[in-house]
């Protein structure tokens, strides 16, 4: 209250303001070195491959506009103006030599860059990582059998992989705004072996020109977590009629990284609103009222007014993998009137238990004070006053998820001229594709169907349909590309205006960008390339509940038209 810019004369105990005269900024130098070495052979009538990668990539990461804490609490601490005119820190007993008193509350500019220059603090980040694999096959024609000989071969893999990443001691110590943490760092390794045959079970029959059976399966002892088996077991029926009928069956796992199993708790900022806020006491029941005191909020609510929380996020060193099943039928079709033209079909479908994800802070919040959830209360730490803390959001394996779709792709080929003129098309259509989600209205967990939709939850989007086409033209040595591609349109709900209320439903346009690029090739190895992306501008679309920029940029380009040169060279 005796800071000098305060001007309401009481203790602040909250407040928040966007530091628009500093600005944050961050950059980002990624040195990377790999090196694969390996020898290939024969012994008698099998053939062998053995081969050592080892790869380093190192991060230096430089965070500006951040504030340190130390000095951000003298500069809003007590301060006064001295008989020339100048505003000093501290009081006229005991002022602090250095300090610069921060004005705060004067609106965007109040803040000058010599009060910046006393708060601001250039973070650095470093981290290593390591992988190191080594791999070995032996392979060949097995037995012979009355439809063929069957080949394939048997190999190992040993992978390991291990991360160091420094945080600054700002960071490490909490002593800095923003996002801070600790130390990541740990190491694992993995041994594998595997077996894969392509067996002949009928040949030369009628309607069956060939029929085989693709098999592999494999077993992978993983240092943190044990042993895992997945196999793959596929069908190839040639008809003779130009056409190729498959299905294949399959599992997989997914082995967490070492960031999901050692990475120590680190802030996070979610959209989340805390319910027991004193602007949203009244629309509380009775009941959830009680949650909220029980937690130690004070009757009448908090002044939390934020539409970010603070979230730790952190590793897991108990995570299983995630496992799956896949399976797939469709066929290849080259039909012999049409020369040069190439259909596939296919319909796949996997299913994934186990998926490394975390409970939200909104849902943990939603589901602890409106539902009374007490395991997703734990999540939730309050100081003496009742205000919130950090939310816990550690991973675990929480989920699942599911999707089924069709793939179909088309390719041509054909002289026109003197050149060669090559068109490939491929499209997806997505039949089902869910994600087992948290409830916070219901407070249970359920599967959300997010076809065509954008989804708030994994902060991306899933239109049903998208495709590709790539179209080629090669003379000699030049070449020249066309690119076109298709993003199908999809819904979000608006939630500024409406929040969840069923109905109010947006729509996001379909996208089609177009690129066009050309190449020239000579013959001692050297290839200079040039072309535009995004030809015709095309902006991208404002989502409003995507956190980043409010756009989706995992699916839309963010930059509008550009050019490009390269050249390279093959030794």
């Amino acid at each position: 209250k005796d800071n000098f810019y305060n001007p309401f004369g009481k203790d602040v105990v909250r407040s928040r303001r966007r530091m628009l005269e500093g600005g944050r900024s961050f950059e980002q130098d990624i040195t990377r070195f790999q090196q694969v070495i390996g020898i290939e052979g024969d012994i008698g009538e099998y053939y062998y491959d053995v081969n050592y990668n080892y790869g380093y990539s190192q991060t230096v990461g430089n965070t500006f506009g951040q504030l340190y804490g130390p000095n951000l609490s003298k500069a809003l601490g007590p301060s006064f103006k001295d008989d020339n005119g100048n505003i000093v820190c501290g009081t006229t007993d005991a002022p602090i030599p250095g300090c610069v008193s921060m004005n705060v509350f004067g609106g965007p500019g109040s803040v000058t860059q010599e009060m910046l220059n006393y708060v601001s603090a250039p973070l650095v980040d470093a981290g290593n990582y390591t992988l190191q694999t080594l791999n070995g096959f032996i392979g060949g024609d097995v037995v012979d059998l009355p439809a063929g000989v069957v080949t394939g071969g048997v190999g190992f893999e040993y992978r390991k992989e291990q991360l160091e990443s420094q945080v600054d001691s700002g960071k490490f110590m909490d002593a800095v705004t923003g996002n801070t943490g600790r130390t990541t760092g740990g190491e694992f390794d993995v041994t594998s072996f595997f077996a894969e045959f392509n067996v002949p079970l009928i040949e030369d029959a009628p309607f069956v020109e060939s029929m085989n059976m693709p098999i592999g399966v494999r077993y992978d002892d993983h240092s943190v977590f044990g042993g895992a088996e997945t196999y793959q077991v596929g069908l190839e029926w040639n008809t003779g009629a130009d056409l190729m009928i498959r299905a294949n069956i399959g599992t997989s796992f997914r082995a967490p990284t070492v960031g999901n199993l050692f990475s120590p708790a680190s802030d996070s900022f979610p959209s989340a609103t805390d319910p027991c806020t004193a602007s949203n006491w009244s629309a509380l029941t009775a009941e959830q009222k009680g949650f909220c005191t029980a937690d130690g909020v004070k009757a009448g609510g908090t002044n939390n007014t934020d539409s970010q929380q603070l979230a730790r996020v952190g590793g897991n060193p108990d995570l299983q993998p995630e496992e799956g099943d896949t399976y797939t039928v469709g066929f290849a079709w080259s039909p012999e009137f049409v020369e040069g033209l190439g259909l596939t079909l296919d319909y796949w479908s996997i299913e994934v238990d186990g998926v490394i994800d975390s409970i939200g802070a909104a849902d943990s919040l939603k589901g602890c004070y409106l539902g009374g959830v007490e395991a997703l209360c734990a999540n939730v730490n309050r100081d003496a006053q009742g205000e919130i803390t950090f939310v816990q959001s550690t991973v675990t394996n929480l989920s699942r998820m599911t999707a089924k779709g069709i793939d179909f792709e088309a390719s041509y080929n054909t002289e026109i001229g003197e050149g060669d003129l090559s068109a490939i098309f491929s499209m997806t259509h997505f039949l089902e594709r869910e994600n087992q989600v948290y409830n916070a209205e219901t407070f249970t967990f359920e599967m959300e169907d997010l076809v065509g939709q954008f989804s708030e939850g994994s902060d991306t989007s899933y239109p049903e349909n998208k495709f590709n086409l790539s179209v080629t033209y090669k003379l000699d040595e030049v070449s020249v590309n066309y690119t076109t591609n298709y993003i199908g349109e999809q819904k979000y709900q608006e939630l500024l205006y409406w929040g969840t209320t069923e109905g109010h439903e947006y729509t996001v346009d379909s996208f089609m960008y177009h690129d066009i690029s050309a190449s020239y090739s000579f013959d001692f190895g050297t290839k200079v390339s040039v072309g535009v992306t995004n030809l015709t501008d095309e902006q991208p679309p404002y989502i409003e509940p995507a956190f980043n920029g409010n756009t989706d940029e995992s699916n839309y380009r963010l930059f509008g038209t550009s050019w490009f040169a390269r050249l390279t060279h093959k030794f």
